[in-house]
């Protein structure tokens, strides 16, 4: 049967679910991640093939805490208690393989200062040069990436401090894991936010924005 039909009935046994139920398997998604769309005629459910390897209950939890978000409701099963048990615990047992010796480097001074040298040391790594996604928290390989659009930092201390932040509101993501019960802000907690108001510079957004938009109109000027 196919799990999305599946994760209905079980789930929602008193619904009619008259839309064609479709689950894909992507290799576009980094490990562990899913998503779902949906219109008047179906609900898509698509997961990262990472998912293949792991059980049907997981699998069918993943569907079920995506129904929910759908429907608008708060049900619970074993099979959702047993995804989000998976996904708490992926950072325990990643494989520690890339870590790139300036950002290293920061990470321990931020380290110190704000977590009292305790947090573990993820992989860390340059991504591309976005000017959106300042940088990200991997929680199945337990890696941080940051926007080479920062690769001047080690050179100037303006653009350093800069990066220190968005490396800390990484480290804050690897700090708080993975909170389910959070909904669609489950990633930007209460206590994360407020971890995240200790940063010391508290004009530090506003000079993340001058910094990328100069970086924007540069870029522009190049291109013309």
């Amino acid at each position: 049967m196919n799990l999305a039909v599946k994760a209905v009935r079980e789930l929602f046994p008193e619904r009619d679910e008259t839309r064609r139920l479709e689950v894909t398997y992507s290799g576009r998604f980094s490990s562990y991640n899913a998503n779902v769309k949906y219109s008047s005629t179906y609900l898509q459910f698509s997961l990262s093939k990472s998912f293949l390897e792991l059980s049907e209950e997981i699998r069918q939890g993943v569907i079920e805490h995506l129904l929910n978000k759908v429907y608008g409701t708060k049900r619970r099963s074993t099979n959702q208690d047993l995804y989000h048990a998976f996904m708490r615990n992926l950072s325990s047992v990643a494989r520690i393989e890339e870590k790139d010796p300036y950002l290293l480097f920061r990470f321990k001074e931020i380290n110190e200062r704000y977590f009292n040298g305790l947090m573990t040391e993820p992989n860390l790594k340059w991504g591309k040069q976005a000017y959106r996604k300042l940088g990200h928290y991997e929680y199945a390989s337990d890696t941080i990436v940051i926007s080479s659009v920062f690769k001047p930092a080690a050179e100037d201390r303006k653009v350093e401090a800069l990066l220190d932040f968005v490396l800390y509101h990484e480290m804050l993501h690897k700090k708080h894991q993975y909170d389910h019960k959070a909904e669609r802000a489950r990633h930007h907690t209460k206590a994360f936010k407020e971890d995240e108001q200790k940063w010391h510079d508290q004009k530090i957004e506003k000079k993340l924005s001058w910094y990328l938009g100069k970086k924007r109109l540069k870029r522009l000027l190049l291109d013309w």
